[in-house]
């Protein structure tokens, strides 16, 4: 039996604020009450124990419907909600299956994203009576959010006059705090950590990493770079974690999406892609990318980014600009399918330039001779 659900990706996430703010809608969000009770039946058996106040000997309840705990009650309910949305002139994403987007006359006139019971949408005021009406009238809806809430454990927050979105983490950094460290083992920074400098270590750094990859790009290098360290984490690996941390506590961040002219000839997808041969351990290599969307009068919203260790064994700085950019090449191109798709219906339609920046002139000169 499958269990797993689709989940709404950071890409899908900034694209959809992008174009929000773009058209000049209200980014709104809800959650629906007992989502996985309001799911279709399910489709196989169930039994289970009665609670102990009403349980009989020899008697077991067959479930109806899908219930927190079982694998594939996430499933169940976004099968329910999806078929809904379809039915109701919502189109569902090729790329990414939480993403609805509706058109009218081949228009844009809304998009909705959904991460289980959590709803995140905006649009025109036809798609909410198309479309947002009927799900309040068809589920129970718990609560309701716009200009300012929390999505995902992200902030959000719309400027009611400007319509630029803002998205930030400062509730959860504060949770990130700097591990301890005993006067005397500062003095031997090549040391290995104990069990327990081990274990907080490992807490400190998923915490950086979830932050990293959702809201502070500032911070994917460091975090890749004490990732590959995880196995034998020594002191000075431990005083550098501490480093990342005071670098939030300094310099708060967040993210902007502001207005953007959507047609086609005025956007463009940058890309600036860099690498380093031989600077992590073991001589392993890193290589690193952004992808923004702009129009001609300067204006860019970020739309992805990426630190990691190379794959592959890179045996010069030229091989490994080439990883890092043919890695960025593809991530562009996807975010441009997605885009297209968003926009225009049909990704082939019309055809958003991509622009890519490398700093390697060897790689520069190879790219330019093709």
């Amino acid at each position: 039996k499958r269990v797993d659900a689709p989940s709404v990706s950071t890409t899908s996430l900034w694209s959809m604020f992008t174009v929000t703010a773009s058209n000049k809608w209200k980014i709104q969000s809800f959650d629906v009450t007992s989502a996985f009770l309001q799911a279709e039946d399910l489709e196989r058996s169930v039994y289970i124990n009665p609670p102990a106040d009403v349980r009989k000997s020899g008697i077991v309840w067959k479930l109806r419907k899908p219930m927190y705990g079982l694998g594939d009650s996430s499933r169940n309910w976004y099968f329910t909600l999806s078929d809904h949305l379809l039915r109701n002139g919502c189109v569902i994403s090729k790329l990414d299956k939480t993403l609805f987007c509706c058109y009218e006359d081949n228009k844009l006139i809304g998009l909705l994203v959904t991460h289980v019971d959590d709803v995140l949408y905006a649009g025109t005021t036809r798609f909410k009576d198309r479309v947002i009406k009927t799900i309040f009238q068809r589920f129970k809806i718990s609560s309701y959010y716009r200009d300012t809430f929390k999505y995902l454990g992200l902030n959000v927050c719309q400027d009611p006059e400007s319509y630029v979105i803002t998205v930030d983490q400062e509730d959860y950094s504060k949770l990130v705090k700097q591990v301890p460290i005993e006067p005397a083992r500062r003095k031997n920074p090549e040391e290995n950590l104990t069990e327990s400098e081990k274990t907080s270590y490992h807490s400190a750094l998923g915490k950086l990493l979830w932050l990293s990859g959702r809201t502070r790009p500032d911070l994917s290098f460091d975090c890749m770079d004490l990732s590959t360290r995880c196995k034998f984490p020594k002191i000075k690996d431990l005083q550098q974690l501490n480093k990342v941390v005071r670098k939030i506590e300094d310099y708060p961040s967040r993210l902007y999406f502001r207005p953007l002219n959507l047609k086609c000839e005025d956007l463009r997808l940058t890309f600036f892609s860099d690498a380093s041969l031989g600077n992590l351990q073991k001589n392993g290599s890193s290589r690193g990318y952004v992808i923004l969307l702009g129009n001609q009068a300067g204006v860019v919203n970020v739309l992805n980014w990426s630190a990691n260790k190379i794959k592959r064994v890179a045996h010069s700085a030229f091989a490994a600009e080439t990883l890092a950019c043919t890695d960025a090449v593809a991530d562009a191109v996807y975010c441009r399918q997605l885009l297209s798709e968003i926009l225009y219906k049909d990704p082939r339609s019309k055809v958003i330039d991509i622009v890519g920046y490398v700093d390697n002139m060897q790689l520069f000169d190879q790219i330019s001779s093709t």
